[in-house]
């Protein structure tokens, strides 16, 4: 999967939301995992769903478009795609981690 640019969300006890742009459009990916860690997000020992947020009129409503664990596709491209946010913001991530835990 494309990713132009990440933005982490959210920092959960159990997760993280991070804000995806593909260069068309935004999606959410959220990891989650009891006690997340740094370590947890390089290993891809995390459950992961990407979301896409279809915009109607005047709403909008949540897509789900992967999922870890459905698919072997679905996996190897949520791999790619952590690969990829790691790339991108993994220093944020860690340090926002370490922050939260302290």
């Amino acid at each position: 999967m494309k990713v132009v640019s990440a933005e982490l969300k959210a920092i959960r006890y159990n997760g993280i939301d991070l804000k995806i742009h593909n260069g068309l459009m935004s999606m959410l990916v959220s990891m989650d995992k009891e006690n997340i860690t740094y370590d947890d997000i390089l290993k891809q020992d995390v459950h992961t769903k990407v979301i896409l947020l279809t915009r109607k009129c005047c709403s909008c409503s949540p897509t789900l478009i992967l999922e870890s664990g459905v698919k072997k596709e679905d996996d190897d491209e949520i791999n790619e795609l952590i690969n990829r946010i790691i790339e991108l913001i993994g220093n944020d991530i860690e340090e926002q981690l370490k922050n939260e835990r302290l």
